[in-house]
């Protein structure tokens, strides 16, 4: 059976009651809530920096904290889907609260109804779908600025290359005068620097590329169980 695990920040004791009590959206999965009260920053960062699927702020918690919290949540690397419990309706996540790292806003009402479970379980997982489909698009456009910089760096490293190359070969001449090979070894010295611009140019990519995304191609290929247990 699945676990998601939740940890709630601020909730009411019933909010844990029935969401571990309550019908889930799937047979196979249970909730296991983790309870905290607002003001336990130093737990619930040692508990979100555990295998948590989802986060939950009490609609009472006031928003100064939920963005202090959220900040330091997606400081740490937790990629956890934030939700904050709410008292409003269909007005979506505020601004701030989205670039804190908030993902969604769930009515409170939804608590006592018979379908809170399916609707935290939707909010939690369109949630997911929505954070790797962002991961997605950064790492597309993260490629293809790479293919463009390893397009230029093709063409503009192949000039020096070749002169390098012939450099070489005549320098291998005995009979060169020694103007000559004074000229070559400029040559050969101006074109190594050119190629060196370019090999620098080409740890840009992986800069750009950054760690993630190798990370990201293991994750894809992972099934949602493997993926948890990363």
């Amino acid at each position: 059976m699945e676990t998601m695990r939740v940890l709630a920040i601020g909730t009411s004791p019933k909010f844990k009651a029935l969401l571990e009590a309550a019908p889930v959206a799937s047979e196979a999965t249970k909730f296991e809530v983790t309870a905290l009260a607002p003001r336990t920053k130093r737990a619930a960062l040692e508990a979100a920096g555990k295998t948590v699927e989802a986060i939950v702020f009490g609609e009472h918690v006031p928003s100064p904290t939920v963005v202090r919290f959220s900040r330091v949540f997606r400081s740490r690397g937790i990629t956890a889907p934030i939700v904050v419990l709410t008292w409003e309706t269909g007005n979506g996540v505020p601004e701030n609260y989205r670039r804190a790292g908030v993902d969604d806003m769930l009515n409170v009402a939804e608590v006592n109804s018979p379908l809170f479970s399916w609707a935290f379980m939707s909010a939690v997982r369109f949630s997911e779908t929505e954070n790797k489909l962002r991961e997605f698009n950064s790492l597309r456009s993260r490629l293809k600025d790479a293919n463009e910089i390893l397009a230029m760096i093709a063409h503009e490293i192949n000039n020096p290359l070749i002169v390098i190359r012939l450099a070489l070969f005549h320098l291998e001449n005995p009979e060169m005068t020694k103007s000559r090979r004074i000229a070559l070894f400029r040559m050969l010295s101006e074109n190594v620097d050119r190629a060196d611009t370019q090999v620098e140019q080409l740890r840009q990519v992986r800069r750009i590329l950054g760690d993630g995304s190798a990370a990201f191609f293991d994750r894809a290929t992972m099934s949602p169980q493997e993926q948890k247990a990363v």
